[in-house]
């Protein structure tokens, strides 16, 4: 049920681009003071989507609803947003103060407002120093800092970012990210943020959108997205899950799971599954042990060593299984024993509920 006092209603938005269907009816609400990131790969709507609710692009259907009146075809400057863009949309011929304060100037402030307004908008983004520069005197990061300061200057009721931090390498960026998170704490801004990065969507978010193909294939917190994924495309976009296939062998206080009758896995029930039916599962490599002579486990799989892959602070296994199947494993890396080698036996072992039964 839809909520009234969300900040942003989108419903059953569908926008279509001769016969490629762009939006497929995406319906999703944004609270005060939330972080929610649409996240998916190139064509799976989530630009066209932000667009829309900006007011760039005009849907086909559907509507949008901003701070509970609707706002489908308002125009865009009488729709409280502000937006931050990947090239930053800074003003070359105008000063860092002169560009924060654009925006108020546009709204007819006062001067002292503008004058106290834009310098604390700079302090916020630890640019206070650079008020008098001119943007070709800042590093990419620094022209970030002041597209967001501009943008959150006249307090707009929701911050709109189109991959914001897609120009920068990867140390700034991770940096950008750090800091624009602590800027949505800081000031509790509604924010609807879109990337192709999966990591970045994780680090920043309240909330995730994956999109694909124009559809919303499942949203919630990262950690839902991460650990409870609805199918294998949620799966796969986020990190690097092992997927295994099999045939649902029994139906009792859990689900078991044969694989090809090398083995039979246990896994919590998910809804409308049926014995013999054909079904994926999915096991997080970190959520795998390599399991010593005398351990065992909820789930256990023999297999051997195929490559150790050392990552630095984490080390990979990939370990070709009796199933045939080859399974990461991911573990904190120390000093080699010697017993975990390429062509070794091992046993892996997980928890039944580490086990994500997936839909096809």
């Amino acid at each position: 049920m839809s909520n009234p006092d969300a900040k942003l209603r989108v419903q059953e938005l569908r926008k279509t681009y001769g016969p490629v269907v762009a939006l497929k009816g995406a319906s999703l609400e944004l609270r005060e003071g939330e972080f929610l990131t649409l996240l998916g790969p190139s064509g799976s709507g989530k630009t066209t989507l932000l667009m829309s609710v900006a007011g760039l692009i005009e849907p086909d259907a559907g509507e949008i609803w901003i701070d509970g009146k609707l706002s489908t075809h308002t125009p865009s400057f009488q729709r409280d947003i502000g937006m931050v863009f990947q090239n930053y949309a800074l003003f070359p011929h105008m000063t860092v103060f002169e560009n924060v304060a654009f925006p108020l100037q546009m709204r007819r402030r006062r001067d002292t407002d503008i004058e106290r307004a834009v310098n604390e908008a700079l302090e916020v983004v630890q640019l206070g120093d650079y008020a008098r520069r001119y943007p070709r005197e800042l590093s990419g990061g620094q022209q970030q800092r002041v597209a967001l300061a501009r943008c959150f200057v006249y307090r707009p009721s929701i911050i709109l970012m189109d991959e914001p931090l897609g120009a920068l390498d990867k140390n700034l960026r991770e940096q950008m990210q750090l800091e624009i998170k602590q800027l949505h704490t800081r000031l509790g801004i509604t924010v609807l943020y879109v990337t192709h990065d999966q990591e970045e969507a994780l680090t920043l978010s309240d909330t995730v959108c994956l999109m694909n193909g124009g559809a919303i294939e499942q949203m919630g917190a990262p950690a839902e997205l991460y650990f409870r994924p609805v199918n294998a495309f949620v799966a796969n976009f986020l990190g690097s899950p092992n997927i295994v296939s099999g045939s649902v062998a029994e139906l009792g206080p859990t689900a078991k799971i044969s694989l090809d009758g090398a083995a039979t896995i246990s896994a919590p029930h998910r809804p409308g599954i049926s014995v013999g039916q054909a079904i994926k599962m999915m096991i997080r490599p970190e959520s795998i042990v390599l399991l010593g002579a005398q351990d065992s486990a909820e789930n256990m799989l023999r297999g051997s060593i195929k490559d150790v892959i050392m990552m630095g602070a984490v080390t990979r296994y990939l370990v070709t299984a009796v199933t045939g199947d080859v399974i990461g494993v991911t573990q904190l890396t120390r000093e080699a024993t010697g017993k975990l080698e390429p062509g070794n036996p091992v046993t892996l072992g997980w928890r039944i509920e580490e086990t994500v039964l997936l839909s096809q």
